[in-house]
């Protein structure tokens, strides 16, 4: 492929570690240097991470799902597409590159101009349609034409269901294997791993305000990446709604002293390190039992804002409809019914868990809510000759 004189070429390489984390190398081959940029989940602004010169590159320890922006100092608009087969495109001035486990992808818009592009395109629109059946505002919005460049959409384009199956697949092997070897690495602060109990009724009624209200506006396609085996963007329409920072502050201020108290610390001691957005689950979603990322969910909550069954399914809906299943400090397993306005506590990185069967309903509404003791994880590690449930001294 040619380049266009002053046209900034930016490689960009994923490599895969084990399990959900990745190493994303970022090589400038250019002549201007480049901005990187990590972007949050929700309306949290960018985070700069640095600059990489030209001839110089950076790596950065990702997982599966994250962003980042890259931005071009001086020159032309430069955008980078880069698959897992390496096929670069110029387009634009700002790029996100995502994470996932088979390799790296930014979101990028296909040309869905063919026949056999378009027809398939319809046929997810359909899809959408019937699952919302009844509920003619969430098929305008939802299943619009606006949103057919969502990967979900996608995906179905680009992958087959063979190849799907394979490299998802084989990607979950991978993860299976990470959940097999890190619980067992860590300290643990329950005597079971999770809780279950009632959201203090204000912060509910507040995020079940705020979701009704705006989610026929500003919900956006969450775009999961197609191979990432905890949720895939091709298996499962998810959407984000992102919160406004009054309600992430009053999420913070809510469930710290809850969960410091139920994990053994004072609230103090917990280092908030992810809200993520309202997270919208449509019909056929899947998301499969792991523990989560080791270095920043550990003391975790779920909150569960609404649940809207209606739609073609209303009437053959389990009222249990889509149970958490949780695997406890010894190996146990548990089904944690869904009922609105509960809450989940859980030790997310230690604590297999996930909801495997495909969810039948309309919207299922939830907030993840993570934080991390200080001194996580390296004063929590378990050492030759310790009990699994070892603290620190100091801590």
């Amino acid at each position: 492929m040619a380049f266009r004189p002053g046209f900034l070429l930016l490689a960009l390489r994923a490599i895969l570690a084990v399990s959900e984390p990745c190493s994303v190398l970022f090589v400038n081959q250019g002549k201007h240097p480049i901005t990187l940029e990590y972007v949050p989940p929700g309306d949290e602004p960018n985070r700069y991470i640095g600059q990489v010169v030209p001839g110089q590159q950076h790596s950065e320890d990702s997982h599966c799902g994250h962003q980042f922006a890259l931005r071009v100092e001086k020159g032309p608009p430069t955008t980078v597409l880069i698959k897992s087969a390496g096929k670069v495109l110029f387009k634009a001035q700002t790029v996100k590159v995502v994470v996932e486990p088979a390799g790296a992808l930014i979101g990028s818009e296909m040309r869905l101009d063919t026949p056999g592009m378009r027809a398939q395109v319809e046929a997810t629109r359909k899809e959408c349609q019937i699952q919302f059946q009844g509920h003619q505002q969430d098929v305008d919005y939802f299943c619009s034409k606006d949103f057919d460049h969502r990967f979900y959409v996608e995906a179905r384009v680009e992958h087959t269901d063979a190849e799907f199956k394979k490299k998802h697949g084989s990607a979950m092997k991978e993860r299976e294997r990470g959940d097999r070897h890190q619980p067992p690495k860590f300290s643990t602060f329950t005597d079971v791993g999770f809780k279950v109990g009632s959201m203090p009724q204000d912060l509910h009624t507040e995020l079940l305000r705020f979701h009704s209200t705006e989610r026929l506006t500003k919900a956006k396609p969450e775009n999961m990446l197609v191979f990432c085996p905890n949720l895939s963007g091709r298996e499962s329409d998810t959407w984000l709604l992102a919160l406004p920072q009054d309600l992430r502050n009053k999420i913070e201020t809510s469930m710290r002293p809850i969960l410091a108290k139920w994990s053994g610390f004072e609230p103090d001691d917990l280092q908030l390190t992810a809200i993520y957005g309202v997270r919208l689950y449509h019909n056929g979603s899947v998301l499969y039992d792991r523990v989560d990322r080791v270095d920043t969910h550990v003391i975790s909550a779920i909150l569960e804002v609404q649940h809207m069954v209606g739609g073609a399914e209303a009437d053959a809906a389990d009222k249990e409809l889509w149970p958490l299943h949780i695997l406890d400090h010894d190996g146990g397993q548990h089904r944690v019914r869904n009922q609105v306005g509960q809450m989940i506590l859980y030790e997310s990185a230690t604590c297999a868990h996930g909801r495997p069967q495909p969810f039948i309903g309309r919207e299922f509404a939830n907030v993840f809510v993570h934080f991390a003791p200080r001194g996580w994880p390296d004063k929590f590690r378990v050492q030759p000759g310790q009990p699994r449930g070892f603290r620190h001294p100091e801590l």
